[in-house]
């Protein structure tokens, strides 16, 4: 093992907290009372792992660990042992971040330190300058394309309601006005514990995914710390975290097989070897005056994530090449999403569905394994969706809609969404209604062309649960 470059930390550890459904027979989350029994037996099987409850999920801790092998060992471990636990009360783990009948989510978070003390200012510019790739972790991570009732308009649920407060895009700002605040996709939790949390991954359905996605997650920090540090990465400005939020959404829509435009926010140039080979990079916005902003696609950005992961995989004793799912996923484009929806294919009963997806992943969850490792086909890259577009297919058609409704799945700043409302209207497009109760509404002048199933929360509302169920999709 290598000692990584940066003073951030005094050395290298991650530890995951990985969230999971209990279900019974049936597929249907099972009750707190049950939940505790269940994580009482966890933690006498395993008195190590510091297994406890958030919500109404179990919740499995690694603890601090120093090498992948004992992240590794220790998802393992406490995967095997709810399996055990729940079999044994006739029970299972659900292993996916979104449950197609229940309003709420399970994240994998993982936990990047050890934070040196004297080293917060660089903490909160490392998490500022993280922003960029979190549409990367998005895509890659996206595993939670049915909930409550709703499916067909994202790959990611979880990350565009932003798992209803739990994941927020990263606040920008200057290190001495940055806040301890821990609900953010990539946030500093040095009040609790000296790291800095990724947050935005949705759970993982297997133990080894788990460990592959804590190891990139933390080389990736220490990869971006050590950039800050020699000049090469800063914290985007306004327009990069603009280009930052557009990639978000794209990322949560379409996952790896998303579009991305880059150009205005500090990155990396590993596509031209600078982070391969250890060379300079662009610094400021990342790009020299007038130079063009490009597209690339969401597994170019993880793979670039990867390069620049790439010393303090070294760091815990593993390398890029020892990640085969998440290479796998790259080049096939393919996430856990991209599984479900192929494993729920013709099955038009929401209330079966939790049995079906449980079916198809499997003891641990290798069903998606499995299917990535033969069945997977090479997925298409999808076309990137601008702001304004998704603007404008969330304002009403006959009766506006208020700008609050307009950004439940986009999670703009409120003035950004305005400025975007206003362009619109400028063109036309839109007309702006405004409400002395509701404020600022939105109601459609011409078609769009980006069409919202019904079963999105934007798209036409249906009444009562048996509208809903009729209205679900789930299609591949």
């Amino acid at each position: 093992m290598r000692a990584i470059e940066t003073r951030l930390f005094k050395r290298l550890t991650v530890g995951f907290d990985w969230e999971l459904w209990v279900v019974d027979r049936g597929g249907l989350p099972v009750g707190k009372r049950e939940l505790a029994a269940i994580a009482t037996e966890l933690n006498r099987r395993e008195p190590a792992l510091p297994i406890g409850l958030d919500l109404d999920q179990v919740e499995l801790r690694s603890g601090i660990a120093a090498t992948y092998a004992e992240i590794a060992g220790r998802a393992a471990r406490a995967r095997a042992a709810l399996d055990r636990v729940a079999a044994a009360r006739r029970r299972a783990a659900y292993p996916f971040a979104g449950h197609p009948l229940v309003r709420n989510f399970s994240g994998g978070h993982v936990h990047v330190g050890t934070v040196d003390g004297l080293e917060l200012g660089l903490a909160a510019e490392t998490k500022n300058a993280l922003a960029p790739y979190v549409p990367a972790l998005v895509a890659l991570g996206a595993s939670s394309p049915f909930t409550e009732l709703r499916a067909g308009a994202f790959k990611s649920y979880r990350a565009a309601f932003r798992a209803y407060g739990c994941a927020l895009p990263v606040l920008v700002a200057a290190p001495g006005a940055t806040y301890v605040r821990g609900l953010e996709d990539v946030a500093l939790k040095v009040d609790q514990r000296p790291t800095i949390e990724v947050r935005i991954a949705d759970s993982p359905c297997s133990a080894r995914l788990l460990a592959e996605l804590a190891a990139l997650a933390a080389g990736l920090v220490a990869g971006v710390a050590a950039a800050v540090e020699r000049g090469d990465l800063a914290r985007p400005d306004e327009r990069g975290v603009e280009e930052g939020l557009a990639n978000r959404y794209n990322a949560s829509r379409h996952g790896l097989q998303a579009t991305f435009r880059l150009g205005r926010g500090p990155r990396i140039e590993a596509s031209s070897g600078a982070a391969s080979r250890g060379g300079r990079a662009r610094g400021g916005n990342g790009r020299p005056p007038g130079t063009e902003v490009r597209e690339v696609g969401a597994d170019e950005l993880v793979a670039e994530a990867l390069e620049l992961a790439r010393p303090g995989l070294r760091a815990l004793g593993t390398d890029v090449e020892a990640l085969g799912l998440v290479r796998r996923m790259v080049e096939r484009r393919a996430t856990q999403a991209d599984f479900q929806r192929w494993a729920a294919a013709g099955e038009p009963d929401p209330y079966a569905l939790p049995r079906r997806l449980l079916e198809a992943a499997g003891r641990g969850g290798e069903g998606f394994e499995r299917w990535l490792e033969r069945e997977a086909p090479v997925l298409p890259r999808l076309a990137f969706e601008p702001l304004e577009e998704a603007v404008l297919a969330r304002a009403g058609r006959s009766r506006p809609v208020p700008w609050t409704k307009v950004n439940f799945d986009l999670g703009l700043p409120p003035a950004l969404l305005a400025r975007i409302a206003g362009k619109l209207a400028a063109d036309g497009q839109v007309e702006i209604v405004e409400d002395p109760e509701r404020g600022m509404a939105l109601r459609r002048s011409v078609p769009c062309s980006e069409s919202l199933p019904r079963s999105s929360p934007s798209g036409r509302r249906t009444a009562g649960v048996a509208a809903r169920a009729a209205a679900f999709v789930a299609s591949p």
